[in-house]
């Protein structure tokens, strides 16, 4: 699955205080003192080992697994989301960072209502596009929308309205708005939109670099390329109880 760690390795420590704070509503929304953990990214699972006596994290991808460090709470399990060997009815909490669009979502729910206790809690979230200020959004949207929309697979739209659309059979939980935030420069925010993939289909359709296209005007729209700004993501979160 794909996630904030490996999207953007060179500044994934300025994520982490932003994880920390999304897993800590999480668990006051759940009032859990144990929580184990379904399908997350690295990052947040190293979060959550924080808040949980023990945390199961799992992703279909050895290679995925692979990358993950050490954590003396968590285990972690080369399974797909969609079947795994957790015991029946042992969850607290299951929780899936910017993947539940790649599921098969039917035999996900079958799967978390096979694993959760009574009035576990469920939580899905994910981040789409990013804001610095209108000049740069503009730039940003005609990337992502005028030459990458064709290359967006159509599971993306779903990221981008944050599962709202998802029907999901959980008692609904209000959850709390929050976004995450780190401070570029303009190389750096070139560096994060270069790694989408769908301007690497685009790429390997067209053979051209789309971000190497609007890279002089992102920075003609950002001022000094070596200024820092704040680049913010809103984050989409759908929460439940499982009955």
């Amino acid at each position: 699955m794909t996630d904030i760690s490996t999207r953007v390795d060179h500044t994934a420590k300025a994520f982490d205080v932003d994880l920390q704070e999304i897993t800590r509503k999480v668990a006051e929304m759940g009032g859990l003192a144990e929580r184990q953990i379904s399908d997350a990214t690295r990052a947040l699972v190293d979060r959550d080992a924080d808040l949980a006596e023990r945390v199961i994290a799992t992703d279909p991808s050895a290679q995925q697994i692979g990358n993950a460090g050490p954590h003396p709470r968590v285990e972690y399990r080369v399974e797909p989301g969609e079947r795994s060997a957790i015991p029946a009815r042992s969850m607290d909490a299951i929780t899936v960072a910017q993947a539940l669009h790649w599921f098969d979502l039917p035999r996900f729910v079958e799967e978390v209502q096979r694993l959760a206790k009574p009035g576990a809690l469920f939580a899905a979230w994910s981040y789409a596009g990013c804001n610095v200020t209108p000049q740069v959004d503009a730039v940003i949207a005609h990337l992502y929308d005028d030459m990458l929309g064709a290359y967006w697979p159509p599971e993306r739209r779903l990221v981008d309205e944050g599962y709202a659309s998802l029907a999901l059979p959980f008692e609904p939980v209000l959850a709390p708005a929050f976004e995450m935030r780190v401070e570029w420069d303009a190389e750096q925010l070139l560096a994060y939109l270069s790694s989408w993939s769908a301007a690497q289909r685009f790429h390997a359709a067209t053979g051209r670099d789309a971000t190497a296209e609007i890279a002089d005007a992102l920075r003609t729209a950002w001022g000094d390329p070596q200024q820092a700004r704040s680049v913010r993501w809103n984050l989409g979160l759908r929460a439940g109880r499982v009955k």
